[in-house]
Parts: structure tokens; C-alpha cells; sequence
């Protein structure tokens, strides 16, 4: 729907979101070790019943995105279709689903607040949590836990968070000592949002620091009617 009302194509929408980021928005539970994206376009006004199977055969005649619709480490595919004025869009994105959180990650959570996650990883052994961010740099930086995950305060932005798993190394015997040999993985799940402590509202004469508010109560009261007046 944005493409199509935007008129671009692209994989990154203009706000720098890219797949990967719109998964983590439509689900909070998924945990998942592939993520990826097909993209076709089919402009005209007169498109009837010609779309599907136009847009079928552009997609399976390219060697990338045949891969991707027959990739054997995919379990899930999402498709999403817009008729628009300018033409036909779709979208197809597919995962290899590892597991699911048993509840909802939060989007938006507070610096140096310790979360609490569960975790189902069929035939893998939970082992932790990481959340990484990308820098200007491109580079990662990881913050682990047990059970828990707590981000170091003052700092900010978009984290996603990463599920470690570990499971028995079938290909590998155990030792007489019984050292078992273990085979670990990371896998990606949704993507958490820390707002800074403040921001800095400047102006020509001073800046001032203004704190920023995270969680706010809603109150549902319930208006006082009016009193109606009697009829005479």
C-alpha cells in the first residue's frame, strides 16, 4: 500500500524500514532464522485478470526470487496484492519459523528496566537473550542475560531482540568425562523501541533539556451530564 501510494519500488520504504522491520511490526510473538522479500510491480490501466499471472511469471522467471519462493528453509509466506491507479503491487515475504514468545513483545521499553521473556524453541534449549543496534558504523552492539534482559541506561533507539538456543550435537558423541557437545544458535525476534532520557529543545538564546515521558495514565472518568430541564 505505500509503494503504491508513494509510487516507488523498493524493498526500503522512504522512512528506512526495511522487511525484516515490517515483520517485526505485524508480529510480536514470531522468533524466527530467515526473513525475506520479493517485490514485483505491473504498471497499466487496463490490467484485468492479466496481473497474476504477469506478475507470477516476472517473479519465477528471475533466478533470486525463485529461490526464495522454492527455498526449503522457508515455513511461512505472507503475500499482500494492491490494484492502485498506477498499476499492480506485490509483496511477498517469507520466514523460517523457530519459535514464538508465549506473550507479545513490547514495542517501546525503558532504558535500564529488566524484561522478563518465555520463550517455546522446538527441540532447542532457551539460552538467553541479546538485543542489537546498528550504529552509524554498521556494527552490533549485544547486551545478554539469563532469563532476563536489562539495556545499560542512557541509551537509545531501535533494538532487536535476539533469542539464543542451544541443543545436543547429534553428529558428535559424548565424551567418557560427559562433556556434551552442544550445538548454539541466534535467532531474531521483534524489534523494541527505547526513547531517550530527554531531548534538547533549543532556540537562538539557550537549549534546554525537556524530559521525556514513556508511559502516561489515561484516565476513563465518565462525563457529569447535564441536568435536563423539566417539561412544562
Amino acid at each position: 500500500v505505500d509503494m503504491a501510494a508513494n509510487n516507488y519500488f523498493s524493498h526500503d520504504e522512504k522512512s528506512k524500514r526495511s522487511h525484516s522491520d515490517r515483520i517485526s511490526l505485524l508480529d510480536r510473538k514470531l522468533v524466527y532464522s530467515v526473513a525475506m522479500e520479493n517485490i514485483a510491480f505491473m504498471r497499466g490501466g487496463d490490467i484485468t485478470g492479466k496481473a497474476p499471472e504477469t506478475l507470477h511469471r516476472g517473479l519465477m522467471e528471475s533466478d533470486s526470487h525463485r529461490k526464495a519462493i522454492l527455498s526449503d528453509e522457508v515455513t511461512h509466506i505472507a503475500v499482500g496484492a494492491v490494484r492502485h491507479e498506477n498499476g499492480v503491487w506485490l509483496t511477498q515475504v517469507f520466514v523460517n519459523k523457530m519459535g514464538e514468545f508465549l506473550t507479545p513483545v513490547p514495542t517501546r521499553i525503558r532504558a535500564a528496566e529488566e524484561l522478563r521473556f518465555r520463550v517455546m524453541l522446538p527441540g532447542w534449549k532457551p539460552g538467553g537473550f541479546e538485543a542489537h543496534q546498528k550504529d552509524e558504523q554498521k556494527s552490533l552492539m549485544s547486551v545478554s542475560g539469563g532469563s532476563a534482559l536489562r539495556l545499560p541506561k542512557g541509551i537509545h533507539g531501535d533494538f532487536q531482540l535476539m533469542v539464543r538456543g542451544e541443543r545436543p550435537n547429534e553428529n558428535v558423541k559424548v565424551k567418557k568425562s560427559g562433556t556434551e557437545y552442544l550445538l548454539r544458535a541466534t535467532v531474531s525476534g521483534p524489534i523494541m523501541s527505547v526513547a531517550p532520557d530527554s531531548y534538547t529543545l533549543a532556540s537562538r538564546d539557550a537549549s534546554v533539556p525537556v524530559p521525556v515521558v514513556t508511559r502516561r495514565t489515561v484516565s476513563w472518568a465518565q462525563p457529569t451530564p447535564k441536568p435536563r430541564p423539566n417539561a412544562s
